[in-house]
């Protein structure tokens, strides 16, 4: 079915011992969020979390939303929780193996969203890993981009409350919700998930164990739950990204010099970038100049193409002027364009390539 991390907000509270025995009976390992506030409260509560094999990560030290702060604000409430969760991990005798970041209420700053994007980076803050993450929601909202942890699925259990007209039917009702708000559906064959929890005691006292009651459904309907990873996956993806980056820039220099015309250069990465194969030829090209002639269409390298185009166009590559239109920009790109176009339709070109030859005059 689906897979998921947990990932639990708001520890420290008096029911944080009692999710964290539920998780290590059922061997999921989750990362937790502290509030500063609610760790000085319940101190003993959180070394215990930590001594259990959990991670606890940084939710700010009162859980104010970041859009209604400052930016100097902003920073203190981060500085200030490390503080407290540096003599937590030295309380439990556990090395801080990573640092991670959460923004109370999903509120990434606002105006200073990405002084406070940059902030984290500097301080050596590491995402959850989201590379498995394929939600289109989450790419839309640039959520990859960030250092801060999200979700894409949110319980919604901290709304049972006395008087709540929100009960446990609503929390079952989002879990098989075939058209959530936002995010993807939970339930979805193959979907990967970063869930999100509370621990909150006021949930307790309206609905004993709800940890239980909600996260056995979920084992019972086939969720696989995952160990959170870090650094490693998350730089890696870093990499990947910058160096997307550059063959993105490259890519528009290569358009400019084709004279091909505004909105090309975007639609024709995007097309490399929906194939693996053409993408990782593209990249080796960018680096060496050279072919790596990994993939083929219908037995065809991206070389065979090259060769066809100069062979086919030969006739205006000795018009003068016009072999502008031909250069070795336009060349490469329109050799990428067919090769695209060949994997969709390989039979089309196959025949073309049969028929046409170096004698033949473009129309």
């Amino acid at each position: 079915m689906s897979k998921a991390i947990l990932t639990i907000d708001d520890v420290a509270s008096k029911n944080t011992p009692a999710i964290v025995d539920y998780l290590c009976e059922k061997k999921i390992k989750a990362v937790l969020f502290a509030v500063g506030e609610n760790v000085e409260k319940y101190f003993d509560e959180a070394v215990y979390t930590l001594q259990k094999g959990m991670v606890i990560g940084n939710h700010s030290y009162s859980h104010k939303a970041f859009g209604k702060l400052s930016l100097a604000e902003g920073i203190a409430e981060i500085e200030k929780n490390e503080k407290v969760l540096e003599r937590l991990y030295k309380k439990a005798g556990v090395k801080r193996a990573v640092k991670v970041f959460r923004f109370p209420y999903g509120d990434k700053g606002g105006e200073n969203r990405e002084a406070l994007q940059a902030y984290l980076r500097g301080q050596g803050f590491q995402k959850l890993a989201d590379t498995q993450i394929t939600s289109l929601w989450y790419e839309e909202n640039g959520l990859h981009e960030d250092v801060d942890t999200f979700w894409t699925f949110d319980f919604g259990e901290w709304q049972i409350r006395e008087g709540s007209a929100f009960t446990a039917d609503s929390v079952f009702a989002r879990i098989h919700d075939k058209n959530p708000e936002y995010g993807d559906v939970l339930l979805q064959e193959g979907s990967h998930h970063i869930l999100l929890f509370h621990a909150h005691d006021e949930t307790q006292a309206q609905l004993p164990e709800y940890h239980r009651l909600f996260l056995d459904h979920l084992l019972a309907c086939g969720v696989e739950f995952e160990e959170p990873q870090f650094s490693p996956a998350y730089q890696e993806k870093e990499k990947l990204r910058q160096a997307l980056f550059v063959l993105k820039n490259w890519t528009v220099e290569l358009c400019r010099r084709a004279g091909k015309k505004e909105g090309y250069a975007e639609s024709f990465f995007q097309g490399l970038c929906e194939s693996e194969g053409l993408l990782r030829e593209f990249a080796y090209y960018h680096d060496t100049r050279g072919f790596l002639c990994e993939k083929k269409v219908a037995g065809y390298s991206i070389a065979d193409i090259m060769v066809w185009q100069v062979d086919h166009f030969k006739a205006y590559l000795d018009r003068g002027n016009e072999c502008l239109r031909y250069d070795s920009a336009g060349l490469l790109l329109a050799a990428f364009s067919i090769m695209m176009e060949m994997e969709k339709n390989p039979a089309l070109y196959v025949e073309k390539m049969k028929r046409e030859s170096g004698t033949d005059t473009p129309d």
